[in-house]
């Protein structure tokens, strides 16, 4: 029994018949400790802790354990981007940046040698 048995599925969504998990539910494999989002039946990993936070750090509703049987059988969507207007999202963008206006500055200052 799939979630959509117990509820209407959204229209025009897809879903994936071997995954249980309820929309919009975070889980977790511990073996891997990789965390992914439930979207309407595929999951999409947080590529990264700095992904996750960027969206209040969810509270994971359910954790596979050993082979992870339960996540594997629900297929893989693409994995979650920065949530757009977080903190943490801007960083990310401005960074990257902040380290080439740096590298850029210390070439400036590098003298010619004396002759």
């Amino acid at each position: 029994m799939t979630w959509c048995t117990l509820i209407a599925c959204p229209p025009n969504l897809p879903h994936a018949a071997g995954c249980t998990f309820r929309h919009g539910t975070v889980v977790r494999c511990a073996t891997t400790g990789e965390t992914f989002f439930t979207d309407y039946g595929k999951l999409r990993r947080y590529p990264s802790s700095h992904v996750y936070d960027s969206y209040g750090n969810p509270p994971v509703e359910y954790t596979d354990y050993g082979s992870c049987t339960k996540v594997l059988a629900c297929p893989m969507g693409d994995p979650m981007p920065f949530k757009e207007g977080a903190a943490s999202a801007r960083r990310a963008v401005l960074l990257p940046a902040a380290n080439i206006a740096v590298a850029f500055a210390l070439q400036l200052l590098d003298l010619p040698a004396k002759q």
